[in-house]
């Protein structure tokens, strides 16, 4: 059979040398990948891409780099121009694939993630979906999405299909609307930073919940309190304090 990513050619820009190193030896493991040069900024970058315009097929582009960010390299690439952002930030996803990203690699990558990212380099011919520069696309766009750092990727998803967000150690289980459980790498006090106060409750220090998907609180005769929620069947258990801030928190949203 042969290999349909048979002569892909690559470019790794990254300001942290380790980076591209490490990029390198796992791209190694793939000889049919081809890394044209590599470049430590996008000024450097460029020189790469108009000595190599017409053969280039992957960027792999890192994002926060001294000077000039990833995102301003992407107005030189061509269209047939593929580009996978490789970060050690979760923050920049929906830029990337509102730019035409192919992925987005969190760092540390590993050997496993990457195969998976040539596997959908191969399924995504050239010239199917050509990078564009940030703010270009001026259709509506739906509700905001978060990046969250699941395993194997990042998975965007909107605020209002989570239920509830609940301590896992320093990381946390994001259940949402659908079913789903996401296992993230998060702790719940970053979670209660960056969701809007509005619609979450920390109701204690191991679960948030979205006021609004609450359908039912229901005491339970050994004292302690089951909450139900639009959308799911499960349910989630809570102490006398927790139910107390609970009942004050949406008392004081229907005053509000």
């Amino acid at each position: 059979m042969t290999d349909r990513r048979a002569g892909l050619r690559v470019l790794l820009v990254d300001d942290e040398p380790a980076a591209i190193v490490a990029l390198t030896d796992l791209l190694a493991a793939h000889p049919a990948v081809t890394i044209l040069g590599s470049a430590r900024n996008v000024d450097s970058a460029l020189t790469i891409v108009a000595e190599h315009a017409a053969d280039l097929d992957v960027v792999f582009l890192d994002v926060e780099m001294p000077r000039r960010g990833g995102f301003e390299l992407l107005a030189s690439l061509g269209p047939s121009t593929r580009v996978v952002f490789v970060t050690a930030y979760d923050d920049y996803a929906i830029d990337a694939f509102e730019v035409g990203a192919r992925d987005y690699l969190l760092k540390p990558v590993t050997a496993e993630r990457l195969a998976r990212c040539l596997t959908r380099l191969e399924q995504s011919p050239q010239g199917s979906c050509e990078p564009r520069a940030r703010g270009q696309d001026a259709t509506t766009k739906g509700p905001s999405r978060r990046p969250l750092p699941v395993a194997g990727g990042t998975r965007l998803v909107e605020d209002g299909q989570i239920l509830w967000i609940e301590a896992v150690g320093s990381s946390s289980e994001v259940r949402l609307a659908d079913g789903t459980a996401l296992f993230v790498r998060r702790s719940i006090a970053s979670w209660q930073e960056s969701l809007p106060a509005d619609g979450f409750f920390r109701v204690s220090r191991s679960l948030i919940v979205q006021v609004a998907r609450i359908r039912m609180i229901s005491w339970r005769s050994q004292g302690g309190t089951q909450v139900a929620f639009h959308g799911s069947d499960r349910q989630v258990s809570l102490g006398r304090a927790a139910t107390a801030r609970l009942k004050q928190a949406i008392h004081d949203r229907r005053e509000s």
